[in-house]
């Protein structure tokens, strides 16, 4: 879009989409940049149904961590950003958009460990306006899925979120997306690490997968990628009609 284009969409009052995802490695058959991919993906469907338009995606996330992020910052190609950085990037880039004129924000996330810190980035850009009129959703996609559509892509076998890094799930939702991009010869079952619930820091090498994917994939499939993305897409449009009105 030029920048007429964009006064165009601020006058019509679009609401503006932000992507924030992370560069990071997941496995030896996704690409790095997964967690762009998958919520640009989500959102461009979205988009085809209100009125929103999407910015350019911040595709530098939070540090990876070890027990949702497959192994940490060990893999080459993962290339992290401190908390302090992505909170001042992120409000930043929101600041600029709010003195441009939008006044509705949906932030999609599709890096675990930045949810938080997204929170923080939105309070930050919001409360430092002085506009009373804005409003802004932050959605990760992952939340999203209901328990049914869970139970049927799982086999009511389902092992968390925070495990399911570059597993079925990734795996399969990037099999609809961007089937180009993936090595489906290295789509296979590996060996999972140590599983824990707490943090070693340092990690200890039987903590982190030798693969970068703690959990099984072998069993993900472009259709459980299709109902996946459907889901969501459908779950967001109905959240951004109610509460980006």
């Amino acid at each position: 879009m030029t920048w007429k284009e964009t006064q165009q969409a601020v006058s019509e009052g679009y609401a503006l989409a932000l992507v924030i995802g992370s560069t990071e490695q997941h496995g030896p058959h996704l690409p790095l940049g997964t967690d762009v991919y998958i919520p640009l993906g989500i959102v461009e469907r979205v988009a085809s149904r209100v009125n929103v338009i999407i910015a350019p995606p911040i595709t530098y996330g939070y540090y990876s961590q070890v027990r949702s992020g497959g192994g940490g910052e060990r893999f080459p190609g993962t290339t992290s950003v401190r908390g302090s950085t992505l909170v001042g990037l992120t409000t930043d880039v929101m600041e600029a958009f709010i003195r441009h004129g939008f006044r509705r924000f949906m932030i999609l996330t599709g890096h675990y460990e930045n949810s938080q810190l997204v929170q923080e980035s939105v309070n930050n850009a919001i409360n430092s306006s002085g506009h009373s009129d804005l409003r802004a959703i932050a959605v990760n996609w992952w939340e999203l899925i209901p328990t049914k559509t869970l139970n049927e892509i799982y086999e009511n076998n389902f092992p968390g979120w925070e495990v399911e890094h570059a597993a079925i799930a990734e795996t399969s939702i990037m099999m609809f997306l961007k089937p180009e991009l993936v090595r489906t010869g290295q789509i296979r079952d590996y060996d999972l690490p140590t599983r824990l619930d707490y943090d070693i820091i340092p990690p200890t090498d039987e903590v982190i997968p030798k693969s970068g994917v703690p959990w099984k994939l072998s069993s993900a499939s472009k259709e459980k990628g299709e109902l996946l993305v459907r889901v969501a897409v459908d779950r967001i449009t109905e959240i951004v009609k109610r509460d980006l009105k």
